[in-house]
């Protein structure tokens, strides 16, 4: 528990001095940014498609979960061999490849059109997306000071998650007026080009060998936990949302985008709030709370089918995420230390998309069961009882949170 208590003061130091320029002024930055948001528009268009085309193709609800799950689980494994590549061959060579996998595969989904086929060809873009997440947020706190590195990662959040302000609501509305292939086609040709910007990102920011040794579990739990829990909320909105409400695509599509809005605004805001207060962590109980009452926001919504709540569950359950995505990654790079900001990076995207695939999974199988309406809600009352005990933890951490 002292190491954890270390690391407010030291934090609070640097807060305290002189504040340095835009952090976005660096023009490798700049250039990771730009080459961020096609990345990540190819992955977002295609999240919430490939479980449609996956139904279209002749797959039940298992099977839809099942995309996203394959998906999510190569992704994981691969992003536990991020650090180690990342000593070895860089942040450029890693994010190229990364680029490359997760595009191009999915020029094959229209030729493997059977389940089991959208299932292998997303396996493989799951292994490119486990490589371009480790490395550009590492990347990011390598490129910054550590008294910017909240308002930074909030840029960083901002420019993976802003094409999903177009991509959800596109993805669903082109699948809709056009069919799957061209939608499918384009989510392969946009992570193509994000790798060609990465071209001129550097390769190696420090050592070319740094430490490997493993992060404290007990420090990195509570924010690897709170990450979890609000990545599985969003996979499974994400992923079932479409198919729980069929008949309102339109009303679906606009909730989706709302909620990536209200992430983006919640990660901004968390970025800059941790950065003035020099000490993560404090938001992390109270973003875990927000989405379980999203959540439960969304359960309602989908019984009814009411359009007011769908989109108030989803802003909700988004502004919450954001604020999770910030400030618990700022934590783990804050606990890590330059030396590890591999190995926190990856901790931190094995929980994001570790959370996410398990999200589509774990809905798939209540819904078989339960239905979708009880499957939200069942969703909503666990995430609620991690977000409590997380704040337990918390204040039993820092007494004087209580009376703040």
């Amino acid at each position: 528990m002292a190491p954890t208590r270390r690391t407010t003061p030291r934090l609070s130091a640097l807060r305290r001095r002189p504040r340095p320029g835009s952090p976005l002024r660096g023009p490798a930055l700049r250039l990771l940014l730009a080459s961020s948001v096609l990345v990540f528009a190819g992955f977002t268009l295609l999240l919430p498609v490939v479980p449609v085309f996956v139904v279209e193709v002749g797959g039940g609800p298992v099977a839809a979960g099942a995309a996203t799950g394959v998906f999510m689980s190569t992704t994981v494994l691969t992003q536990l061999t991020v650090p180690a590549l990342l000593r070895r061959r860089g942040h450029r060579v890693v994010l190229l490849a990364g680029a490359a996998l997760l595009g191009a595969p999915a020029l094959g989904y229209p030729l493997l059109a059977t389940p089991s086929g959208v299932l292998l060809l997303s396996g493989a873009r799951g292994a490119g997306f486990g490589l371009v997440t480790v490395a550009g947020a590492a990347l990011v706190a390598e490129l910054v000071p550590a008294e910017t590195l909240g308002a930074a990662s909030g840029a960083y959040g901002v420019a993976v998650g802003a094409p999903q302000l177009l991509t959800l609501l596109a993805g669903l509305t082109l699948q809709d007026a056009v069919g799957s292939t061209p939608v499918l086609l384009l989510g392969a040709a946009l992570p193509l080009l994000g790798g060609l910007l990465a071209l001129g990102l550097p390769g190696h920011t420090g050592p070319e060998a740094r430490p490997s040794t493993a992060l404290p579990a007990q420090l990195v739990a509570a924010p690897a936990l709170g990450m979890l829990v609000v990545a599985l909320a969003f996979g499974a909105a994400v992923t079932f949302l479409p198919l729980a409400l069929p008949e309102r695509t339109g009303a679906v599509g606009l909730a989706l985008g709302l909620l990536t809005a209200a992430a983006l605004a919640g990660r901004a805001v968390a970025g800059v709030l941790v950065d003035r207060s020099g000490a993560p962590g404090r938001l992390l109980p109270g973003g875990v709370l927000l989405v379980a009452t999203g959540a439960a926001v969304l359960a309602f919504a989908v019984g009814t089918g009411q359009a007011l709540l769908l989109l108030s569950g989803a802003g909700l359950l988004g502004t919450g995420f954001g604020v999770v995505q910030n400030d618990s990654l700022v934590q783990l790079f804050a606990t890590a230390g330059p030396q590890r900001y591999g190995a926190a990076s990856a901790v931190w995207n094995v929980a994001y998309d570790g959370g996410t695939g398990l999200g589509a999974v774990i809905l798939g199988v209540l819904v078989t069961a339960a239905g979708y309406t009880r499957s939200f809600g069942i969703t909503a009352g666990g995430i609620a009882a991690v977000g409590l005990v997380l704040l337990v933890a918390a204040r039993r951490r820092d007494p004087q949170s209580s009376s703040r």
